[in-house]
């Protein structure tokens, strides 16, 4: 039966790659890099079993997770294509940002350079990940309030720089071979990390603004250039990780020395790596006992939904995102650390098919992926349609919609949108008064 329902995974998850690499115009990108990306959470597992860690589990709890995640995925193909097919191409809404889109395509180096130096000094402090904090609810909790704007504008610099570097390369700019170097740099110091979604993050939101500037092919290209650096660096990463006798900068540098494959096969300590990494289906299974012997999350788990949207400076003490019990421990994801690991902060990969299952069981896990799927199309189409900001928005966004969770829930989707809608508001306002400001002085003149 698992061999059945791995066969359907696959059918599905190529068929996904397929759509993407058919449409140059980027429509199916979202959802080729879910079906990429997925064949790590849920084929690869079944298939190595004896190198992760479903071989401590039953053949029914499997069977069970993965008929499960089907659920989700299919619906979610089902409204992703349906949005896709039905409406999105029907539709011509869009936002504009006339003044900043005039801008950045007039001035592309000096907001490359502007974003580069942004990023640059958010890297230099040394808090790009909670990898190297002893504590992760203290990396979190006692941030000040710079560190946390920093990070939230170095987020959105990446994204600035690859729009900038692709329009650079459209207008045949001198300084873009330049500006690529720079770039690159962004990808080896991020080596720095020990964390392998923030090396590739940056290839891929490249991949994602070549997309929707039309250039599929060469974005195809970069896409195998990044699966093939993710198998090559993942073991290297996790041993940087492990390494004990040094911390910061210098952990890297002196745990590379000492780093080597293994005697064995190189294929399998790939392998290796990257189970060890992809641990969704193990950790579903002790969730889904949790959560059948516990209950589906109340009132206070949508409470902290709604609350996500409301800035911090007006309501202080709201509860933590997606949180059945308001704090940081009943988020799903650090629930799953508590349960596997013992009572202790941290998080284990933990969304899509069983964060669904949390909120209503069976019957709801297909109806969230349903819309899912249906809101991860309409973003698609709504932000590449307002132009270079919007596009630079989307790929900022790509990370979290494909790579980071594989696929989101429908409510964990909402909440990673709160930042970027506080961003698109502020900027149309900012936008709309330059642009009223800038015909005042031309009339003036």
């Amino acid at each position: 039966m698992s061999v059945l329902l791995i066969g359907f995974f696959l059918f599905m998850f190529t068929s996904g790659i397929y759509l993407m690499y058919l449409h140059s115009d980027g429509r199916y990108l979202i959802l080729g890099l879910l079906s990429l990306f997925s064949l790590g959470y849920y084929v690869l597992p079944v298939f190595f079993m004896h190198l992760s860690d479903l071989s401590v589990q039953t053949n029914y709890d499997i069977m069970a997770m993965l008929l499960l995640n089907i659920l989700f995925f299919v619906a979610l193909f089902s409204g992703y294509i349906l949005v896709t097919e039905r409406y999105c191409l029907n539709t011509t809404f869009r936002i504009r940002f006339d003044v900043f889109d005039l801008w950045i395509s007039k001035y592309p180096v000096i907001f490359f350079s502007i974003a580069y130096a942004i990023w640059m000094a958010y890297f230099l402090r040394g808090g790009l990940t909670s990898y190297g904090s002893e504590d992760i609810e203290s990396y979190f909790s006692d941030r000040d309030p710079l560190e946390g704007f920093l990070a939230r504008a170095a987020a959105t610099s990446i994204s600035m720089m690859s729009l900038t570097l692709v329009i650079c390369f459209l207008q045949r700019r001198k300084l873009f071979i330049l500006l690529g170097l720079l770039y690159l740099s962004c990808v080896a110091l991020l080596l720095t990390t020990a964390q392998r979604l923030a090396v590739i993050g940056p290839l891929f939101m490249l991949i994602a603004t070549l997309s929707v500037f039309g250039y599929q092919r060469s974005a195809n290209r970069i896409i195998l250039f990044a699966v093939m650096l993710l198998l090559l660096i993942s073991p290297l990463m996790v041993f940087v990780r492990e390494f004990q006798g040094a911390t910061g900068y210098n952990k890297f540098f002196l745990a590379s020395e000492s780093f080597s494959y293994g005697a064995g096969s190189i294929v399998e300590s790939l392998l290796a790596s990257i189970l060890g990494r992809a641990d969704l289906l193990n950790v579903s299974i002790y969730l889904k006992n949790y959560i059948d012997a516990n209950g589906f999350v109340q009132g206070l788990y949508y409470e902290s939904i709604l609350a996500s949207f409301v800035p911090k400076f007006i309501w202080a003490d709201k509860p933590y995102p997606l949180s059945d019990d308001g704090t940081i421990w009943g988020e799903i994801s650090v629930l799953a650390w508590q349960l596997m690991k013992g009572n202790s902060t941290g998080s284990l990969s933990a969304f899509g098919a069983i964060s669904a299952y949390r909120e209503g069981g069976w019957w709801w896990t297909p109806i969230n992926g349903f819309f899912t799927g249906a809101l991860l199309a309409y973003l698609y189409f709504l932000l590449t349609r307002c132009g270079l900001f919007g596009r630079m928005i989307f790929s900022s966004l790509i990370v979290v919609m494909c790579i980071r969770n594989v696929p989101p829930s429908f409510f964990q989707l909402l909440v990673f949108l709160v930042a970027p809608l506080y961003v698109m508001v502020v900027m149309y306002l900012l936008d709309k008064y330059l642009s009223i400001l800038v015909f005042k002085v031309g009339s003036d003149a």
